[in-house]
């Protein structure tokens, strides 16, 4: 087993139904994820029908946490940490806002599986919601590393519409579990076709009724009877329409470990689709999942429905089936009758269907085929990521610092940080004998920053400017400042508490710089709280382009000055650098420790749309897991930074202790 855990990775479902239920996508994926090891499944689905609520399962359908107001259902997901995503799209918003939110906070590569044409329905039975989540669905199908469909039919189509290729999976059977048919028709004996599955009106419904007639005829012939096993609603609308007919039985779907035997004790099956456009539009594309397990049974299969229907074109090419493709009573009636009258042709279709059903729908080669590319995709994934962390986790980091000991191997000696405050950020990169151009235009900030510089012995690499730094030049600019956190000052009063405390000048750092005599920036950093895009508008790009950038984001900050997250990433990312996301989960308060979320590559989307954080930006090609590496090291949490900070302190009473002792 531990091998196995090895060899596939840790797999998130995302369906609407759990395992272990009679619905066929239950059946499906207990198929496709079966032989999947235990530990390293997890499932995301919908509690019931009437409770429109997240739960996580294990692969038994045991539920390990359910949605609340804390998002446990995320959390219990960042915990289990998935290395592949396997969605099937579906037309729920619960479930695809979730799978949304999923592919766009983890790193892990996503795999979309499409079963029956739900976007076409949707455009024709409600457009408003049809365009949501045709946008939403196309731009998860591009970044999709893998999209699945359910037939080659419904491949060819999407992939036209979708301009994505998609690869077709649809439901296999394991013939250990499919003995031969023992049972037999006798001719004489009442007939039993049976129905098992939905009796929706655009798909099955009015062509199962096209059925229930033509047998109500029959059964004055000969004794026939049609037993529909189905589930609610569908099955309370087949009392109502079939109560009245002698011939027909309506049963609750039966739980899985009855299924097989209740199908090889009929002695005809039957598949139905509507002829309407409608039905054709929904479920056109489709093969049905009760399909391999029809054929495999031994059991002879009745196929009514369509001609351009994909299952009932499928079926056709198989030769193994009674089929029906004209709405006409009298013929159905026809090859119904020439079915039960004959024995031989009972049994030839079951052979046939069997044999076939072991040789196209084999579970192990099916679920091998899919199974490989799920792995391949996990594997293919560029390397991930750090993160996600929830707010509880209460993590933080220090992007400078992680800097600063990236350049420590990699070597620089020029810095430029505008927003210094009280030079924290600088420090670092000091303390190795940098030359650093800092401004800091906060008058309070600047003094506090000129006192901690003045017991430096580096002081003098450092040139400190007291202007603000921008687009432009400009004089007398109204500067704003706040109790709430010395770290909030800047040009725009984006607080209630923000209040008007001096004017300043601002500069550009094409100015500043045209009259310097360097060679190279190695690093620039930002943080002029919500001014940063304009800070990179007045870089003198034509003679520089720094090593690495860091600058911050916040669109509560920026939107109201024109400009949003991904136009200060595109901007970095037009400038032909590689752009690294720092996500921090949204403020609660300004001037208390924030807690980080997580790292991403760029592009990508935030977690949360009121998130914010910084921008690391660099120029040259980078080995990615050292870099990885010191970003995981610099990670604390608020019980390590307590730890580290009770052990300063029992050094220091150690030291003074010691002292104590030397002195007398």
């Amino acid at each position: 087993m531990k091998k196995l855990e090895r060899l596939y990775p840790r797999i998130l479902v995302v369906d609407l139904t759990n395992m272990g239920e009679i619905a066929a996508t239950s059946r499906i994926k207990e198929v496709f994820f079966g032989t999947w090891p235990t530990d390293n499944f997890r499932l995301v689905c919908i509690k019931n029908a009437s409770n429109n609520q997240l739960i996580i399962c294990r692969k038994c359908g045991e539920i390990i946490a359910i949605e609340t107001d804390k998002n446990e259902v995320m959390e219990a997901v960042i915990d289990y940490d998935p290395e592949v995503i396997y969605y099937r799209g579906v037309d729920n918003r619960l479930i695809h806002e979730f799978a949304i939110r999923l592919t766009t906070v983890l790193a892990a590569p996503f795999v979309i599986h499409l079963m029956d044409d739900w976007p076409e329905r949707l455009k024709n039975n409600n457009p408003n919601e049809f365009v949501y989540f045709d946008q939403s669905l196309r731009k998860m199908l591009v970044k999709a590393s893998i999209c699945f469909s359910i037939g080659n039919d419904m491949a060819h189509a999407f992939q036209e519409r979708y301009g994505c290729e998609f690869k077709s999976f649809s439901n296999a059977i394991d013939p250990i579990y499919f003995p031969p048919k023992v049972k037999s028709y006798t001719l004489g004996d009442r007939f039993v076709i049976r129905y098992t599955g939905a009796l929706a009106k655009d798909m099955t419904f009015q062509s199962i009724c096209d059925v229930a007639d033509v047998i109500e005829k029959l059964n004055s012939q000969l004794k026939v009877r049609l037993e529909i096993f189905t589930r609610s609603p569908w099955k309370e609308m087949a009392i109502k329409k079939f109560s009245k007919m002698e011939s027909i039985r309506i049963f609750d779907q039966v739980p899985a470990i009855d299924y097989i035997n209740l199908l090889q004790e009929s002695d005809a099956l039957l598949i139905a689709y509507n002829f309407d456009e409608t039905s054709q539009i929904y479920v056109g594309y489709s093969i049905a999942n009760k399909l391999p397990e029809y054929l495999a049974s031994g059991t002879p299969v009745i196929a009514y429905g369509p001609p351009k229907n994909a299952t009932m074109a499928y079926l056709k090419a198989s030769g193994c089936v009674q089929l029906v493709e004209e709405r006409k009573s009298q013929h159905l009636l026809e090859e119904i009758r020439n079915l039960i009258i004959s024995p031989e042709l009972q049994k030839q279709l079951g052979k046939t269907g069997r044999e076939y059903a072991f040789s196209k729908h084999n579970v192990w080669n099916v679920v091998s085929d899919m199974h490989q590319l799920l792995i391949d995709a996990a594997k293919s994934a560029p390397c991930r990521l750090v993160g996600p962390f929830s707010r509880k986790d209460t993590v933080h980091f220090d992007e400078t610092n992680c800097i600063a000991k990236f350049f420590s191997i990699s070597g620089g000696s020029t810095m430029i940080d505008v927003g210094a405050h009280h030079g924290s950020a600088l420090m670092p990169f000091l303390n190795q004998g940098w030359k650093i151009f800092a401004f800091e235009p906060d008058e309070k900030n600047r003094q506090k920053l000129l006192e901690r510089l003045a017991q430096h012995q580096n002081k003098r690499q450092v040139k400190l400017d007291k202007r603000a730094v921008s687009n432009e030049t400009r004089s007398g600019l109204a500067f704003y400042r706040s109790e709430e956190s010395s770290g909030v000052s800047g040009l725009s009063a984006f607080l209630p508490s923000h209040k008007f405390e001096q004017t300043v000048d601002t500069i550009t750092l094409t100015e500043v710089l045209a009259g310097e005599s360097i060679s190279a920036v190695d690093f620039l950093k930002i943080d002029t709280e919500g001014h940063d895009l304009f800070v990179l508008q007045g870089f003198p790009w034509e003679r520089f382009r720094p090593t690495v950038i860091e600058c911050e984001f916040e669109d509560n900050k920026t939107v109201s000055l024109g400009y949003t997250f991904h136009d200060l990433a595109s901007y970095l990312v037009e400038k032909g650098y590689t752009v690294y996301v720092s996500e921090w989960h949204p403020i609660i308060r300004y001037g208390i420790r924030h807690d980080w979320h997580r790292l991403a590559h760029y592009p990508c989307e935030l977690a949360d749309n009121k998130a914010w954080g910084n921008l690391i930006a660099f120029r040259d090609l980078i080995n990615e897991k050292k870099f990885l590496k010191y970003v995981r090291k610099e990670l604390k949490t608020d019980s390590s930074i307590c730890n580290s900070k009770l052990i300063a302190s029992f050094k220091k009473v150690l030291i003074r202790l010691k002292n104590r002792w030397l002195i007398k």
